[in-house]
């Protein structure tokens, strides 16, 4: 989406639906990076896979194969992360053929808009809703309460009695890492922080301790 001028992101340029539907497609084709961007619900916005607000297990992934637990580097693009497990990467379902599926299916239908293809030309014949049928609430996941739902913050450990207030923690230079390498990044643990260090930097990177 794009900003009003003057970079408040609270304020969004008034717009019509059809104009923000092409720019989400003009987005994702031409602007968002798919191997080095992530987006966050959480943070309302679109980071560096870098930033220091993300988890450092959100481009690690824990999975059972033939009874062994393993742990794997995530794909390398489309990187999601999910706005309460936040070590979650949402991308981990992906294989490289199906990301480049969605990324070109993206550029396709930009293209399509650009040349001046309708709604209906993009989506073809959408299948009329039965009004008869009530969805029902067993079929959805619940959402999260704010307000009254106990969390914890995964830089520094402590509790919070809601995510309202954990978010609020967590804001940008609030709540800092207990451990960090000298490249900037963060690490809740030593031995994550030592993993980084042989992995990034041949182990010969000097590491500062908050």
């Amino acid at each position: 989406l794009d900003f009003a001028e003057g970079g408040d992101a609270g304020r969004v340029r008034e717009e019509d639906v059809g104009d923000l539907f092409r720019g989400f497609f003009r987005y994702y084709s031409e602007e968002f990076r798919f191997e080095e961007d992530v987006v966050s619900v959480r943070l309302g916005a679109v980071r560096a896979a870098t930033a220091a607000e993300f988890h450092p297990k959100l481009f690690r992934s824990v999975h059972i194969k033939k009874g062994k637990r393993i742990s794997e580097d995530t794909p390398p693009f489309l990187n999601i992360e999910d706005p309460i497990e936040v070590q979650r990467n949402l991308n981990f379902a992906l294989t490289e053929a199906t990301a480049l599926e969605i990324r070109s299916a993206l550029r396709q239908t930009h293209a399509d808009l650009s040349a001046g293809a309708t709604l209906r030309d993009v989506l073809g014949d959408v299948p009329r809703h039965d009004a008869s049928v009530s969805p029902s609430a067993e079929n959805f996941l619940a959402l999260p309460t704010l307000a009254g739902t106990a969390a914890r913050c995964f830089r520094c450990q402590r509790k919070f009695g809601s995510y309202k207030a954990l978010l609020k923690h967590q804001a940008p230079m609030r709540c800092k890492y207990p451990f960090s390498c000298a490249c900037g990044r963060g690490f809740v643990t030593a031995e994550d922080l030592q993993r980084h260090v042989n992995g990034a930097h041949g182990g010969q990177t000097p590491v500062l301790r908050r």
